[in-house]
């Protein structure tokens, strides 16, 4: 299983993945990966929906703030096995963890969550 969180290329230099209705390019290297993910959980957001909890390592917290900084407005992208579940827009730089909204319904969310784990 390949997690990873990547900026999107507006200038379509790296490699392309398809999401919805447009192709990607996703820069290299991610700004994190399955390695620095310490914990996933689906847990609600308190209106109604469900969101995908991605807590990161803390020996990574600096790398992924200092890449999600330098990232504030622009798009990044979540990919599971090489296949994009999310797109959004950075609205301030992150460290520690992270929510994934936008998911169908809380099975998916769940279901993601074991596919990552592996519980």
């Amino acid at each position: 299983m390949d997690v990873r969180l990547s900026a999107v290329d507006v200038a379509g230099k790296d490699a392309g993945v398809p999401w919805q209705d447009e192709w990607l390019t996703l820069r290299q290297p991610p700004i994190a990966s399955s390695a620095d993910i310490a914990d996933v959980r689906a847990v609600p957001d308190g209106n109604g929906l469900t969101v995908l909890q991605i807590r990161y390592r803390p020996e990574v917290h600096r790398r992924i703030h200092d890449g999600t900084a330098a990232l504030v407005g622009q798009r990044i992208a979540i990919s599971v096995d090489g296949r994009v579940v999310t797109v959004a827009t950075v609205q301030g730089p992150f460290s520690e963890s992270m929510g994934l909204s936008g998911l169908p319904g809380k099975d998916e969310a769940r279901e993601l969550a074991r596919h990552i784990t592996g519980k």
